[in-house]
């Protein structure tokens, strides 16, 4: 009995250890953290979940680039979250948030899936395979623990821009 309680203690410890490191290797390595969405991602097969710490949101955010005909109808902006909402005059809309400590669900299924790397951060494209669900990005900005989501019908290479130029 006292060597099979060891032997479970010494499973709990090299079990533990192992979740230390991993955890430590997804905070730190973008290419750990996509292995890890990749594998969540088959877990869930219709959506993907992104969770942050909290972490305030101070100073000012920028957008360098919105497409041409939209504007600005809606800014919210509590400690850790902003959201800004553009409209054209064809009623598509941008919807931009920028969050942390909380959890954010990407339905998945309706959209190809590829990481890129935009301005030095690690960045997750949800392409729409379907003209009903809009394409997403989703920045992570590494160092301050949070997110940002830009969603939206329009192409996605012009939500790309828009992320590229966003300070």
């Amino acid at each position: 009995m006292w060597q099979l309680f060891k032997v479970l203690q010494a499973a709990a410890s090299v079990a533990i250890a192992f979740a230390v490191l991993l955890a430590a290797a997804i905070a730190v390595s973008p290419s750990v953290r996509a292995a890890v969405v990749g594998l969540v991602r088959s877990w869930f097969a219709d959506r993907t979940i992104y969770k942050t710490q909290p972490a305030v949101i101070d100073g000012e955010f920028t957008f360098g680039y919105i497409p041409e005909g939209f504007e600005l109808v809606e800014a919210t902006r509590s400690e850790n979250r902003l959201l800004n909402i553009y409209k054209n005059s064809d009623g598509e809309s941008i919807s931009i948030a920028i969050s942390s400590g909380g959890e954010q669900v990407i339905d998945n299924e309706h959209s190809d899936y590829y990481q890129v790397t935009i301005v030095g951060r690690s960045a997750d494209i949800y392409e729409s395979n379907d003209p009903l669900y809009p394409n997403i990005v989703i920045v992570y900005m590494d160092t301050s623990n949070i997110v940002v989501s830009i969603i939206s019908s329009v192409d996605i290479s012009e939500l790309v821009k828009i992320a590229e130029n966003t300070n």
